[in-house]
C-alpha cells in the first residue's frame, strides 16, 4: 500500500471510531491518540495483532474508568507487515498527524531500528517496542521507553540453564539475517566468551521468509546438543519440523519473539518440548494482581480471545501509557517525550518496568508452556 493509500486508510479508521462514538463525545474532554506500526498480515502478523489486542484491552480499561484526567485514549494501527522500508513509511504519517501524541506497541527490531531516529528527530516517543535488541536502550535515544528485557538477557538465561544440564555442551544458532538475528547472536557469541560450551555453527535465513532447510543442513552437520532460534514462529516451525523429519533432534531454544502460542499454533502437537525465554509472567498465573487485571480487561475486550504472554506485553505497554499521560497537566506530544525522557521506571500491579525479568518455558503436550525450574 503506498503513503497516499494508508493516509486514506489512517482516515477511515479515524471516521469510523468518530461516528462510533459520537453519541459520547460531549462526555470526554477528548481524546489522546496513540499509534502503533506493527506487522498485521505476513509471518510475524499474529504478533502484532496480539500486541494491538493488548494494547487496545488496556486502553478500554482506562476509559471505562474514565479515561486519563477526562480523557479517551485511542490506538490506531498501520500494518508495516514486518518491513523497514513500510515501517518508515508508517511513522512518516504518524509523525505528520499532529494530533498523534506517540508511537506505542511496535513489533520487531528492524522495523523499531529503522524508523528510531526519524521519531527521534521528531521528539516522538516510542513506548514499549516488542524486541529487546540492545540498540533501542541507547541513551542517544531518550524518548524510547522499553518494557522487555533485553535479548542479551535472554541469551544469557538461556545458555546458563543450558550448563546446568550438561557442561560444555554444543550449541547451534538459526538466526534471522537482519539486525534482530545479528542482535541474538552476538549475544549468544558473547555469552559464550570464556565458558566451555561452544558456539559450533551459525545458520542465517531471510528475513519473511520460510527458507531454512539449507540453513537446517549446516546445523545437522555441525551436530549441535542445543539450538538456539532467533526468528519468527514460521521460520521456527519449519526448521523443527524439517530436523525432526530427518532425525535431527537437539533441544531447540527460542528467544521471546518467536511469541510461543504462535509457535504451538503452527506445530501443534510437535511443539512439546520446545524451549521459548519469556519476558512476561505467565497469563495463566491468576494469583498475580497484574495478571488478574489483564485477563479481566481481555474478557471485558473480548471474550472470545484466549491470553496469550504477548497480549500481556502489549497491555502493560497501554497501561504505561496511561499511567505517564496521568501524571501530566496537558498532554501533547512534546510534555509525553519530556516525560518519558525524565522517566527511569514505572511500577504496573508489581511489575517494574523497564524489566529484566526472564523466565524460561517449556511446551507441554497441551501446548502450554510451563517454567522450567
Amino acid at each position: 500500500m503506498g503513503r497516499l493509500g494508508q493516509r486514506i486508510k489512517l482516515t477511515v479508521l479515524g471516521v469510523v471510531s468518530a461516528l462510533a462514538g459520537l453519541s459520547s463525545l460531549s462526555a470526554w474532554a477528548g481524546e489522546l491518540l496513540f499509534a502503533q506500526s506493527a506487522p498485521l498480515s505476513g509471518n510475524a502478523g499474529q504478533l502484532g495483532e496480539q500486541m494491538r489486542l493488548g494494547v487496545r484491552a488496556a486502553f478500554q480499561e482506562v476509559n471505562r474508568n474514565g479515561g486519563v484526567n477526562g480523557h479517551r485514549l485511542r490506538l490506531i494501527s498501520l500494518d508495516d507487515a514486518y518491513e523497514p522500508q513500510q515501517a518508515i513509511s508508517n511513522a512518516e504519517t504518524f509523525v505528520g498527524q499532529d494530533d498523534v501524541i506517540a508511537m506505542i506497541g511496535g513489533v520487531g527490531t528492524p522495523t523499531s531500528m529503522a524508523i528510531v531516529d526519524l521519531l527521534a528527530s521528531a521528539k516522538m516517543a516510542y513506548l514499549a517496542p516488542m524486541t529487546g535488541a540492545g540498540g533501542l536502550r541507547d541513551k542517544k535515544y531518550p524518548g524510547v521507553f522499553n518494557v522487555r528485557a533485553s535479548y542479551h538477557a535472554e541469551v544469557q538465561q538461556i545458555v546458563q540453564w543450558i550448563a546446568t544440564q550438561k557442561n560444555g555442551a554444543r550449541l547451534g544458532i538459526l538466526y534471522q539475517d537482519d539486525s534482530y538475528g545479528q542482535s541474538g547472536l552476538t549475544s549468544l557469541r558473547q555469552e559464550l566468551a570464556g565458558r566451555r560450551e561452544l558456539l559450533v555453527a551459525a545458520a542465517p535465513y531471510m528475513r519473511n521468509t520460510t527458507a531454512v532447510k539449507g540453513a537446517l543442513l549446516t546445523l545437522r552437520d555441525a551436530a549441535p546438543d542445543s539450538v538456539l532460534i532467533v526468528g519468527t514462529y514460521r521460520a521456527a516451525a519449519a526448521l523443527i519440523r524439517w530436523s525432526r523429519k530427518i532425525g535431527f533432534t537437539p533441544r531447540f531454544f527460542n528467544l521471546s519473539f518467536v511469541g510461543s502460542e504462535a509457535l504451538a499454533a503452527e506445530l501443534g502437537a510437535a511443539v512439546q518440548g520446545i524451549y521459548v525465554a519469556q519476558v512476561m509472567p505467565s497469563p495463566s498465573q491468576q494469583e498475580q494482581a497484574l495478571v488478574a487485571r489483564y485477563r479481566r480487561a481481555l474478557i471485558d475486550f473480548d471474550g472470545g480471545v484466549r491470553p496469550t504472554y504477548i497480549s500481556l506485553e502489549g497491555y502493560v505497554a497501554g497501561r504505561v501509557a496511561a499511567a505517564l499521560a496521568g501524571q501530566i497537566d496537558k498532554v501533547t506530544r512534546q510534555s509525553f517525550y519530556a516525560a518519558i525522557a525524565a522517566l527511569p521506571s514505572l511500577e504496573i500491579d508489581g511489575l517494574r518496568v523497564p524489566s529484566n525479568q526472564v523466565f524460561l518455558t517449556m511446551a507441554q503436550a497441551d501446548g502450554a508452556f510451563e517454567p522450567v525450574n
